[in-house]
């Protein structure tokens, strides 16, 4: 059995060290504010709206939005992966955006979550484009990264095939019009 006493003491003692690493954890955040000034509240209405949602869905869950623990976020994730990956994405973004204007570390960079966004929205291919001895690379990288590269990839071969076919299409439109100016020039050629 424990002492209540020293139960007592000994959560006296834990509660005072807290406090202390909060109080001294809070003069640092305000000194490095002083020494590169405040970060900026870009508070938009998508960001409040995913933010409002992770934080009624942590409160229907009774765990806690800042600070987020990384499993959090994953079971959030997966719970709403039906938003589909772009809109999870936002909302992640905006999670960790939110841990770090409060100077928390990103909960988001964390291998539990990039397990879940894999789970939702992972099915991404590596481009065409990349040498099939660095394509497992590809699924090294993080899915919202994985995801932006195929899809800046799709877009730049989509440009590069349109700029192909205006190419023929201007070859095309200068054969025709070499023809009767080569045909012209080939009977004045014969006729002298």
């Amino acid at each position: 059995m424990t002492n209540p006493v020293l139960q007592a003491l000994s959560n006296a003692k834990v509660a005072e060290r807290v406090d202390a690493w909060q109080r001294n954890e809070a003069a640092m955040l305000a000194a490095l504010k002083r020494q590169f000034g405040e970060l900026p509240a870009q508070q938009t209405p998508a960001r409040a709206v995913a933010l409002s949602a992770f934080i009624h869905w942590c409160e229907a869950k009774g765990v806690r939005s800042c600070p987020a623990q990384p499993a959090v976020i994953a079971q959030f994730s997966l719970e709403n992966a039906s938003l589909g990956i772009d809109a999870i994405s936002e909302a992640i973004d905006h999670i960790a955006a939110m841990h770090e204007a409060a100077g928390l570390a990103n909960p988001v960079a964390t291998w539990i979550v990039a397990e879940a966004l894999d789970g939702i929205g992972g099915d991404t291919e590596a481009p065409r484009s990349w040498p099939k001895e660095h394509k497992w690379r590809f699924t090294q990288l993080p899915c919202v990264l994985r995801r932006y590269v195929a899809q800046h990839e799709r877009q730049r071969e989509k440009v590069v095939r349109q700029a192909h076919n205006d190419a023929a299409v201007a070859k095309r439109q200068l054969a025709d019009i070499q023809k009767p100016a080569e045909a012209a020039h080939g009977n004045q050629t014969a006729a002298a």
